[in-house]
C-alpha cells in the first residue's frame, strides 16, 4: 500500500508546474488526514503539527505567522520549522481547492519554483497528544504518520 502513496506523491508533485495556488489572505494551516478530509489539529508556532487552536499566518507565497517577524520554512533536513530571519527561500502553494474552495495539499519549494523540498504528504513520528507538539518532515519513514496541509482562511 506504501508504493501506492508514494506513486501519488510522486504524480502530485508533478503538478505545480501544470498549476499550483497561492496561500492568500489570513489563515491557519490544518494538518489533514491523507485524503484532506479529516481534521487532525494545525500547525502552531514552531512549525510543529499540535492538537491546540489554529495560529493565524499571513498568506501569500511566504508564509510569516502573524503579528511577528517569523516565517515558516523547511530546513535541510526537510522539516518544517520557523525562522526569525527570512522565509530562507521557501516558497507555499497548493495543488487543488477542497470542496469548501481552501487549498489543500500544499507543498513547499523554492523560490525559483523548480525545487521540491517537501509536499503534499507529510511524516510525522507520532500523532501529537496534549500539550505536546510532533514535528512534520517531508522524509518518509516506517511507522511515519501521513498527513497533508490544508490552508484555512480567517476573517
Amino acid at each position: 500500500m506504501r508504493s501506492v502513496y508514494t506513486f501519488l506523491a510522486a504524480a502530485l508533485s508533478l503538478a505545480p508546474a501544470a498549476r499550483s495556488y497561492t496561500l492568500e489572505g489570513h489563515g491557519a494551516l490544518v494538518v489533514s488526514d491523507i485524503t484532506g478530509s479529516d481534521i487532525l489539529g494545525y500547525l502552531n508556532t514552531d512549525g510543529k503539527w499540535a492538537d491546540e487552536d489554529p495560529v493565524a499566518f499571513n498568506g501569500g507565497s511566504t508564509l510569516m505567522f502573524n503579528g511577528q517577524y517569523k516565517w515558516l520554512i523547511v530546513n535541510d533536513q526537510g522539516t518544517i520549522t520557523t525562522d526569525e530571519h527570512g522565509p530562507d527561500g521557501t516558497y507555499w502553494e497548493a495543488l487543488t481547492h477542497n470542496r469548501a474552495g481552501e487549498p489543500t495539499f500544499i507543498i513547499a519549494t523554492d523560490l525559483s519554483g523548480e525545487g521540491v523540498y517537501g509536499g503534499p504528504f507529510w511524516y510525522a513520528s507520532a500523532v501529537p497528544v496534549g500539550s505536546e507538539a510532533v514535528a512534520l518532515s517531508s522524509e518518509p519513514f516506517d511507522g511515519a504518520q501521513n498527513v497533508t496541509l490544508t490552508w484555512f482562511g480567517l476573517i
